[in-house]
């Protein structure tokens, strides 16, 4: 782009060039120089010069001349003046198109309703809207006064198409709302009418003849079940009950008492012993005619003259005579005795036919009974319509076919001139022929009322035709062409010297069809050089017609001087004007003058230098040029215009302008500010910039790279993919429902979902603290505690032996061991014994409560000597003791506890050994005397057997022996026992499961004994 100082340099050339090139250049291309005076042409002045048609010396457009100097014609745009609708050359509107279907006609006349050319330039609701224009004033056709579509209910009676037209939408009076004249079959009920469905049927609630049904009408109702009101089994039309079909219209059957056709009596009863059964008498058939026998032939055939029940035969008894010929009388077509008489069969046992005056349901429109054709029944048996070939009532012709161009239209109107259909079945030279017919009334469109076409000479002044005289006179007030007599028709009319024709005005024949000549102000081409049309010799067309020329040192007229010299920069110039501006010649304080009317060039219109601020753009230098020094506009200081990318932000256009092509900086390049979604990552501002409105891929709406956390799931990958989140919930809770990795919480993942989880121990082992379902396992926690070691064996057969938590009662919940294992399992451990420390737990220590807790059976954590909480709590059935490292094991043989506790079984504070003694059958379940023993009894009991103190303890032995230390020397029997006692010596604190003394003796040795209960 070119500089200021560059354009400064250049403007100093171009003064340079105009102050001394030009003038030499001048003097050098002229010698001699002879001027003829230029005299333009100018319309308006009244001289008609150059390329005007006419020049009527005034700026009115609305006469014969427009200001143009363009003769006026219809169709130029141009309205032409004048208040006479008759004058000749009168424009109601000239709209200066071709359009026939707007305001303005072609032949320049307004558009009114009722010329035939519908208007199409306005929306419905418009004034002056047209939806239809028959060229017509009559009401009675398809488009009414007003133009607007004829219609039921306008109250104008269309003719072929209403009976009538009220203009009301009142349906019982005169007029129906569907324009036709009431009577039965319109669907509404009128004075003399019971009812009007407005079908012809008669099988339904309401006859043809707008009666209503009713049994006894001779019309079968239909379409009703037997339990409805009004239905009919039958309807012969009378009322008696001896025939098929009685007067209820219910079908004469035997049994009903009504003797009927076939039957030879009717009794009304089923009684086989009386004198008619099944309709028939009992003496029937024995060739006697006996009281209550019509005849008796004395057989059993129905289709003779006597019927086989002794009834005579009749029609409606549903027996066809065969011994009868046609001609005889009682001869029978068909016999259904069913009583109608609308099925194939007549009551009067005829077939059905057409003519019989009755209409056969299904196959007949209607049976009048007669043979007259044009009724309201064919001898068909059909209704009368259009196009059956018979002319009926309404109808001007009928010739049964679907041809609409002959002379009987598919609607049965007689073919007619202006019926909208053109004749196509005669020719030329026969009567009715039609050309054309376009269906209305307008005589001067394409086709005439006549169905001809429009032509020139038919007498009738058709479309681009101004008259029609339908002559050949060619002279008079109407051409052969059909237009009226005017100047330049070329034919010489009264008044004209010539005519030739065309428009041409500088031949031999002026366009005012006068002969040419000098002086009458039309140049004469090849004749005159000039004609001004008046005498005056010294203006710019001498009276020889010949054009006066500048430098003959006379001022002529339009001259402004003329000094009749050969200088050109002197006060009158070659061209006989003074010198000014735009003259071509630098002068005064003329910088340039390059003579032309051109702003934008390096000269301007007020003969100065083009410079960049002289608000003319100049070409292929300039950009533009404003004229100011605003940078924030169009066009900047320097001519050049502005762009983005230039440094200067324009006003209204651009939102910013850094002067560079960077797309990550605060302004784009197509200056715009940076934004989130433009598509460029703004430096230090954007992570990212993907260009979409999707939040959930690797680059979110706000422009920050997707990461979890920031509370927007990525949908963009596929689950194993990097990246991919379950969910982002945007926080840092790990125990909702949205892990702080963006994996949705479920459990096994090792983090406990508050509010679903309990736990969660990422392991897929079911028979821990925590299941598959991260729930605690019942026994599993403090806050899903079992009553007992084998109500967790119960629900999870599979469980492991170890502590668990048991709640037997509403105390506080505890943990004990469980063997889930051993004889059943289930045992909980309520106790550790031995004598170890060489202590007895005597009634009253406070050993009895221990506080302290408790590890393997076999390796206690406190003391060798312990008991569990479920000791004093756990309410047990059955009993089991274990004697440490030799598998010997003693267990009560069956629930013999009333579920009490280990505690409440010693605490029993009589000394009376059968007050407080609980006996239950045992077995030894190992070691070498492993048996059942059924005589033998595992006691819990008061041991009071020695002199000092009482003591609390088991014992076991033959039930014969009450005695704790009794000793068997057969060594069948052992006593086993163990006791809490006061300390004598006497007493034993363990158990000598396998003694190896044979006596039975009792031992004090130091092994351990396990208690558990279940």
């Amino acid at each position: 782009m070119m500089s200021r100082s560059l354009l400064r340099l250049r403007e100093l050339i171009m003064r340079l060039f105009h102050w001394f090139t030009l003038p030499l250049l001048f003097t050098l291309s002229c010698g001699e120089q002879v001027v003829v005076r230029d005299v333009p042409s100018e319309c308006g002045n009244g001289t008609i010069e150059g390329n005007e048609a006419c020049d009527d010396g005034n700026e009115d457009p609305g006469d014969a001349c427009t200001d143009g100097c363009k003769l006026a014609r219809c169709g130029d745009g141009i309205q032409r003046g004048g208040e006479d609708p008759q004058a000749e050359g009168y424009e109601a509107c000239d709209d200066g198109n071709t359009i026939e279907h707007d305001m303005c006609r072609n032949d320049c006349s307004a558009a009114r309703c009722g010329d035939g050319i519908r208007r199409q330039d306005l929306a419905e609701g418009e004034l002056g809207f047209e939806a239809c224009d028959d060229g017509n004033n009559a009401d009675d056709d398809a488009c009414v006064a007003g133009c607007v579509p004829a219609r039921c209910g306008d109250g104008l009676v269309q003719l072929g198409v209403e009976d009538c037209d009220d203009g009301n939408d009142e349906d019982t009076d005169d007029c129906t709302n569907n324009c036709k004249l009431p009577g039965c079959g319109d669907g509404l009920v009128q004075e003399g009418e019971a009812c009007d469905d407005g079908n012809d049927l008669n099988d339904d609630a309401c006859l043809s003849t707008c009666a209503e049904a009713r049994c006894g009408d001779g019309f079968l109702r239909s379409g009703l079940s037997a339990e409805e009101p009004g239905y009919e089994a039958c309807d012969d039309g009378n009322a008696v009950d001896e025939d098929a079909c009685k007067s209820d219209c219910s079908v004469n059957v035997c049994g009903d008492g009504v003797i009927g056709p076939g039957e030879g009596c009717d009794d009304g009863n089923e009684d086989a012993e009386d004198a008619c059964h099944e309709c028939r008498p009992t003496s029937c058939g024995d060739g006697v005619v006996q009281t209550g026998e019509a005849c008796d032939d004395g057989n059993r055939i129905d289709e003779d003259s006597c019927l086989s029940n002794c009834a005579l035969p009749r029609c409606g008894d549903r027996v066809i005579r065969t011994d009868l010929a046609p001609e005889d009388e009682g001869y029978e077509d068909c016999d259904d005795g069913d009583g109608v008489d609308q099925n194939g069969c007549t009551n009067a046992c005829s077939l059905a036919q057409c003519g019989d005056g009755i209409r056969w349901a299904g196959v007949e429109a209607c049976d009048d009974g007669n043979r007259e054709e044009l009724d309201g029944c064919t001898n068909a048996c059909e209704l009368p319509a259009c196009g059956d070939e018979l002319v009926q009532a309404g109808e001007a012709c009928d010739d049964g076919n679907a041809e609409d161009r002959d002379a009987c239209r598919n609607n049965c109107s007689a073919a007619r001139c202006g019926d909208g259909v053109v004749r196509q079945d005669l020719g030329a030279e026969e009567e009715g022929y039609e050309a054309c017919d376009d269906g209305n009334q307008v005589d001067h469109d394409a086709c005439t009322n006549a169905c001809t076409p429009a032509g020139c000479g038919d007498g009738i002044v058709g479309p681009a035709e101004q008259c029609d005289d339908g002559n050949q006179e060619n002279d008079d007030d109407c051409s052969n062409r059909c237009e009226l007599p005017r100047c330049l028709d070329g034919i010489v009319q009264e008044g004209e010297e010539c005519d030739d024709g065309n428009m041409s005005d500088h031949d031999a024949c002026t366009n005012a069809c006068q002969e040419a000549a000098c002086g009458d102000a039309v140049i004469y081409v090849g004749v005159e050089q000039c004609d001004d049309g008046n005498r005056i010799d010294n203006d710019n067309c001498t009276n020889a017609c010949e054009v006066a020329r500048c430098g003959d040192a006379g001022v002529g007229q339009g001259e402004e001087c003329d000094d009749g010299n050969e200088r050109d920069d002197d006060e009158c110039r070659n061209n006989c004007r003074l010198p000014r501006c735009g003259d071509g010649v630098v002068q005064g304080d003329e910088t340039c003058d390059d003579g032309n009317r051109v702003n934008s060039d390096d000269c301007t219109n007020v003969c100065l230098l083009a410079t960049c601020g002289d608000g003319f753009t100049q070409l292929g230098v300039e950009d533009c040029d404003d004229a100011n020094d605003v940078q924030t506009d169009a066009c900047l200081d320097d001519c050049t215009a502005a762009s983005c990318g230039d440094s200067h932000v324009r006003a209204g256009a651009e939102v910013c302008d850094d002067g560079n092509d960077i797309n990550t900086d605060a302004c784009t390049d197509t200056c715009v500010e940076a934004r989130c979604g433009d598509g460029f990552v703004r430096e230090g501002v954007e992570a990212c910039d993907d260009q979409n409105a999707v939040d959930q891929d690797a680059c979110t709406n706000s422009c920050a790279v997707a990461a979890c956390g920031d509370g927007i799931r990525r949908l963009d990958l596929n689950e194993g993919d990097a990246g991919y989140e379950g969910c982002d919930d945007g926080n840092d809770v790990n125990t909702d429902a949205c892990l702080n990795n963006c994996a949705s919480a479920v459990c096994g993942d090792g983090v406990i979902h508050a509010g679903i989880e309990e736990c969660d121990d990422q392991n897929p082992n079911n028979g821990d603290a925590c299941d598959n379902q991260c729930q605690f396992g019942l026994g599993r926690s403090e806050d899903n505690p079992a009553n007992s070691c084998r109500a967790i064996l119960d629900v999870d057969a599979q469980v492991t032996s170890g502590v668990y938590w048991l709640q037997p009662n509403d105390d506080p919940a505890f943990q004990a061991y469980c063997d889930m294992t051993t004889n059943g399992g289930g045992w909980t451990l309520i106790g550790i014994i031995t004598n170890a420390d060489g202590e007895n737990w005597n009634k009253g220590s406070a050993r009895w409560v221990d506080t302290t807790d408790f590890g393997n059976p076999l390796d206690p954590t406190t003391n060798a000597d312990a008991k569990s909480k479920a000791w004093n709590r756990l309410q047990v059935d059955e009993v089991m003791i274990v004697k440490q490292g030799t598998g010997v094991e003693l267990q009560s043989n069956d629930e013999c506890f009333p579920a009490q506790t280990m505690r409440s079984v010693f605490r029993r504070n009589s000394q009376n050994d059968s007050d407080c003694a609980l006996s239950c059958g045992t077995q030894v379940r190992s070691g070498p005397w492993a048996q059942d023993r059924t005589d033998s009894t595992l006691r819990f009991r008061c041991m009071d057997t020695h002199s000092s103190g009482s003591a609390h303890g088991f014992t076991w032995g033959p039930d014969s022996d009450n005695s704790m230390f009794t000793t068997m020397n057969n060594g069948e029997y052992r006593d086993y026992n163990f006791g809490f006692g006061a300390g004598e010596s006497g007493d034993a604190n363990g158990v000598d499961f396998d003694s190896s003394t044979e006596d039975g003796g009792t031992s004090s040795d130091q092994t351990q004994r396990i208690f558990y209960a279940r």
